[in-house]
């Protein structure tokens, strides 16, 4: 049970909900289903202890057909994919920070250091299962028993160590607010797949020594044990972090936890946990999943070499050595996560359809020896069916009426498919239809070839820009011109027009002119406080000549500062964790749905506009709205510049660092997991907004990218991806504000190196590029302002945040140019006072 997703979840369950209580309860009541699963699998395993698990069950119940389906798709998917997704997972994020090297690089051809690293981990536990249960064994209770041991140490600690709003990231913290039912069970599907793996002993209930007494006593002991285990670490990860802290995390919370208590050696050993809850894992589903080949190959219902055993080690080898050959033919494909995705929906069901076989034998079989009888039978197994029941209708609800705009949901109905189709084929092969059973094959693997090929060519944009150049903007601004016409760059008209209250709008609003007097009142503060005032002191530092590109990480898409600190850029390029959204996103609300998306906005932008940045909750939220996403708030900024909107487009960053824009009905799928959570459609997350400013025809050009720029997720896309796009830009112009003093931390290096590599002028709050990073030789760096400490809490518990801080304060109160800032530029201080940092490199 205890892998990478207790870590990974609790962030996106607090992205749901705006309660501890709330969080803390859902992970209470995921508990106690799991043990609700578990007494039924204890009756189950005790009274047929043998190796197979969920094949065993099902086949005794529902026939051989049904048993063969789930087998397959477990064995073959739900089993080797997760083999090959937690190797990868382990020597992508754990290997890199406990070796100190890089190996995202390609080391044989295409093959790169993770992928053979990967297989090489999958082969050594491989290699561990086929010497033996009981090495196996072994090794899985030093892995699994030393991190359960010191996690609930640690996290003990952390409770008592008291509140901080965390390492990472911090946050105001948010007031209670009503939660949707489907918040609710979104929140809780997260924490459901935390929790899968407490069946796993099943599956080798045949090597059990006396297991009338011993699976239902691991079963029930280690459900609970790891229940308790995991309230103490969210409890932990509150109680450090804060709930808002929690749900923007860019990090695991594990790593984020840690780092705020411990700093790099608290990071440190956090990893070496994770690292082992892995591996622990990876071992238990190399031990269990070998064994749904071995029974299947037992039946006839498999390749029949699967059963036998190693007449020393009594251990299915042949079973173990496929196994492995099949996962790192996955891990080679780079489909693993693919194949998971595809079978979500069919996961639920083999595991559904064990605990209901539990029913169907009570009947079946009433005299059958029963070691053990579940306990609470028949409600506690009830209550695990109906929650199973609860995520399968959500799942496919989503599938089959999804979310508008909403495409990627609809693949785990190929998964039903294919546990259909290998139930369809065995009962033609039962009946003697072989010609039916060739067809079903032929079909199946020509449709998995499709599916599995690579994705339709789209248009790319030209290469990146050579080193030392400054990209070349027309391209892009003469495909924006050519998008005016297109249906989303109307309705993002019609949605600039409605936001701004810029006289006739398409659509009915309810309280409308309310919204509108509100609406100006923010828009007149930004202009009177900022914008009159700043942006003539701005413009009276920045030189001339300065690129015409303009790189703005942790943004949020805020374009109303950069367009206030760089009038004159061709394109904006703006990157943080938040998605862009639809255009379209009023068309299909009432009027007063209308109405009070657009009062919400206002609550999300007033920040921007009153106080010149926004807090990470509202960034979040924003997400969650009937107009969903940062292009309404950006929108709203342009405003403030009376900017004229153009054209849309989204694309993708592709894997070649070049732009691939989707088409009008290009089907995308999944977002991407940036940490943010958002409704709609991954086509949406990145936008290019063309735009003109008043008195100029010059078409200018906003591109926002949803993506983490930790050295975890930016860092290992050496080469490629969003790394490869930045490198590609040539020289920029720099700026951030309010970015959470991540720059300070030695976790977003990467972002750090590229913009002092390719920044010919920087202008930031005190949370930008430290001085220390920017050598003298190289940069002129001049503090305007007062700076004492750091805003954020987090940060004064931290000993290397605080060692910059300090230089930070001695170096404005010696060498500020302007110790009277009259404006506020992303964060004021601990004191409440205004500081901006200037960096010139030197020609």
């Amino acid at each position: 049970m205890l892998g990478i997703g207790i870590f990974l979840s609790p962030s996106v369950v607090a992205g749901h909900l705006s309660s501890p209580l709330l969080f803390l309860g859902i992970w209470a009541l995921a508990g106690l289903f799991a043990y609700a699963g578990a007494v039924a699998c204890a009756e189950l395993g005790a009274m047929m202890p043998r190796a197979g698990g969920d094949y065993v069950f099902q086949r005794a119940a529902f026939g051989p057909s049904v048993a063969f389906a789930s087998g397959w798709v477990l064995f073959a998917a739900i089993m080797s994919g997760s083999i090959a997704a937690m190797s990868v997972g382990l020597c992508q994020y754990q290997l890199p920070t406990l070796l100190g090297v890089d190996l995202s690089q390609a080391v044989l051809g295409p093959v790169t250091g993770v992928q053979l690293s990967a297989i090489a981990l999958i082969l050594g536990f491989t290699a561990i299962n086929a010497a033996g249960t009981r090495l196996s064994a072994t090794a899985q209770n030093l892995m699994t028993l030393i991190p359960i041991g010191i996690l609930g140490l640690v996290a003990l600690y952390a409770i008592l160590a008291g509140p901080s709003p965390g390492h990472v990231i911090a946050a105001a913290p948010a007031a209670d607010a009503p939660v949707s039912a489907e918040a609710l069970v979104m929140a809780y599907m997260a924490v459901y797949f935390a929790y899968s793996g407490w069946n796993s002993v099943i599956y080798v209930a045949g090597e059990v020594r006396d297991p009338g007494r011993n699976i239902p006593r691991a079963l029930t002991s280690g459900t609970l044990a790891v229940t308790v285990l995991y309230l103490l670490l969210c409890l932990a990860f509150l109680s450090v972090l804060g709930l808002d802290g929690l749900a923007s995390l860019q990090t695991d919370a594990g790593t984020a936890t840690a780092t705020a208590l411990g700093g790099d050696v608290g990071r440190l050993a956090i990893t070496v946990l994770i690292a082992c809850a892995l591996a622990a894992s990876l071992n238990g589903t190399v031990l269990g999943g070998a064994r749904v080949a071995f029974a299947m190959g037992q039946d006839g219902a498999f390749w029949s070499g699967a059963a036998r055993l190693h007449p020393k080690t009594g251990v299915p080898t042949r079973a173990l050595w496929l196994q492995a050959l099949w996962s790192c033919g996955l891990v080679l494909s780079n489909q693993f996560e693919q194949i998971l995705n595809l079978v979500s929906l069919a996961m639920v069901i083999t595991g559904s359809l064990t605990v209901a076989s539990l029913f169907v034998l009570r009947r079946r079989m009433p005299g059958a020896q029963r070691p053990y009888r579940a306990t609470g039978y028949p409600w506690l197994p009830a209550l695990y069916l109906a929650s199973s029941a609860v995520v399968l209708l959500v799942m496919a609800g989503r599938a089959v009426a999804p979310a508008e705009g909403t495409t990627g949901a609809w693949y785990p109905l190929i998964g039903l498919g294919i546990l259909a189709l290998a139930f369809a084929t065995h009962r033609l092969w039962l009946r003697g239809r072989q010609r039916g059973v060739l067809a079903a094959l032929v079909a199946a693997a020509v449709g998995a070839g499709l599916f599995l090929a690579a994705p339709a060519a789209r248009a790319s944009e030209p290469a990146p820009a050579p080193a030392g150049a400054t990209m070349d903007v027309a391209p892009l601004q003469a495909a924006a011109a050519a998008a005016r016409d297109t249906r989303s760059s109307k309705a993002v008209r019609d949605l600039y027009a409605v936001l701004t209250c810029a006289g006739d709008t398409p659509y009915e609003v309810a309280n409308y002119d309310r919204y509108c007097k509100r609406y100006r009142k923010y828009q007149a503060t930004y202009r009177e406080r900022f914008k009159t005032v700043a942006g003539p002191w701005i413009a009276d530092k920045r030189p001339g000549g300065l690129p015409n590109v303009v790189l703005y990480p942790f943004s949020g898409a805020d374009l109303i500062s950069s367009v206030l600190a760089y009038p004159d850029a061709l394109l904006h390029i703006h990157m943080s964790l938040e998605h862009g959204g639809p255009a379209y996103a009023l068309e299909d609300l009432t009027a007063n749905k209308r109405g009070r998306a657009l009062w919400r906005l206002l609550d999300s932008a007033k920040g921007l506009l009153n106080l010149g940045d926004s807090k990470t909750k509202d960034l979040r939220l924003a997400h969650l709205d009937d107009l969903p996403g940062k292009l309404p708030i950006t929108l709203v900024g342009l405003a403030a510049h009376d900017a004229e909107v153009v054209s849309i487009r989204y694309f993708k960053v592709g894997d070649d660092g070049r732009l691939e824009y989707f088409d009008a009905d290009e089907k995308v799928g999944a977002r991407p997991k940036t940490g943010h959570r958002a409704e709609f459609d991954a086509r949406y997350s990145n936008f290019e907004l063309a735009f003109k400013l008043p008195g100029s025809d010059q078409l200018r050009l906003l591109q926002h990218v949803a993506t983490d720029l930790h050295d975890s997720k930016l860092g290992a896309d050496k080469g490629k991806g969003v790394r490869a796009w930045l490198q590609g830009l040539g020289r920029v112009s720099f700026m951030t504000k309010a970015a959470t003093y991540l720059l300070w931390s030695d976790g977003f290096s990467t972002i750090r190196n590229i913009a002092i590599d390719q920044s010919e002028w920087m202008i930031s709050d005190a949370s930008g590029v430290p001085r220390r990073h920017l050598p003298a030789s190289d940069w002129d760096v001049t503090a305007y302002g007062k700076y004492s400490c750091p805003l954020l809490d987090w940060a004064k518990k931290d000993a290397r945040a605080m060692a910059i801080s300090d230089e930070l304060a001695e170096w404005f109160k010696t060498s500020s140019a302007e110790p009277g800032l009259a404006f506020r530029f992303g964060y004021i201080d601990c004191r409440g006072q205004n500081s901006v940092v200037i960096a010139k490199r030197r020609r």
